[in-house]
């Protein structure tokens, strides 16, 4: 997959304002090395994406002006600042903004793709080195055992408060027996037909 080189335009796609972050990361991390911590801060992005798949917002998976200049270079953290306030800075919304196939399902997995080590001084302009991941096939069950699932695209890296989006590219609308749940490729995998652990790809098992 082609590394995101440069930030990409965000909007919260919200009836009013950008909500920020609640707790306001202040530094990056890598993968943490314990399977439990992995999970944890798996599980967290998943449950917080699908909520934010659900309501078409993303105001709890943006890093705020205060998290980007935590984690990014001055410079950088004032050019995606830049980029989110000019005009015509929208995130592509899905063509049918009143999909519901997420409202009566529940959270069951997630798939990630584009998982990296992203350096300090990268050209994502972190302060400091990162785990970063570029989507994440978000899915959920609805009471009667179907599968609804969408993708979420951006550039996400990890911080000391969970996953936080520098910017997000694609909202994509909810679909029953998305067909990526069988095919796409995982660098990471929460879920599935069954429950399972996460399965790590060999270069970011160590």
């Amino acid at each position: 997959m082609r590394l995101l080189r440069t930030p990409l335009l965000v909007l919260c796609v919200m009836a009013g304002a950008c909500v920020g972050a609640s707790t306001v990361p202040s530094r990056t991390l890598p993968l943490p090395p314990l399977q439990s911590e992995r999970d944890r801060v798996f599980a967290d992005l998943g449950q917080r994406a699908f909520l934010a798949l659900s309501h078409q917002a993303l105001g709890g998976l943006l890093l705020d002006d205060q998290g980007l200049r935590a984690v990014l270079e001055p410079e950088q953290a004032s050019r995606v600042a830049a980029l989110r306030s000019s005009p015509g800075a929208d995130l592509p919304v899905p063509q049918d903004a009143g999909n519901t196939a997420f409202a009566n399902a529940a959270y069951s997995g997630l798939c990630i793709q584009g998982a990296r080590m992203e350096s300090a001084g990268s050209p994502l302009g972190l302060r400091r080195a990162a785990f970063v991941l570029d989507r994440a096939l978000v899915a959920g069950v609805e009471p009667g055992g179907g599968r609804v699932a969408a993708w979420l695209e951006g550039t996400f890296v990890l911080t000391d408060q969970g996953f936080y989006a520098i910017a997000v590219q694609r909202l994509e609308t909810p679909r029953r027996d998305h067909a990526d749940l069988d095919l796409a490729p995982c660098d990471f995998r929460f879920g599935g037909r069954s429950p399972q652990p996460v399965v790590v790809s060999a270069a970011l098992s160590h």
